[in-house]
């Protein structure tokens, strides 16, 4: 008798191993998100005038109420 692969049962083969199961036995933190179903996304952070924003626009925002204050400072 055979699983899916070809393989015997009780036989594990690391070449039709899951990415994911391979990746959580490297990484513990990997595994613990897996189990917990959290994904990892990456994110852009602007920094503007000493602050850090995630939203472009609030950095853009920020950008022009320097320059106003800066304006009235003359």
């Amino acid at each position: 008798m055979t699983d899916d692969h070809g393989q015997k049962p009780g036989k594990a083969s690391l070449l039709h191993e899951h990415p994911d199961d391979a990746a959580a036995r490297r990484d513990p933190e990997a595994a613990l998100m897996m189990r917990n179903g959290i994904t990892r996304t990456t994110s852009s952070h602007y920094h503007v005038d000493g602050y850090r924003y995630t939203s472009l626009a609030d950095a853009i925002a920020q950008v022009n109420r320097g320059a106003r204050d800066r304006e009235r400072r003359r």
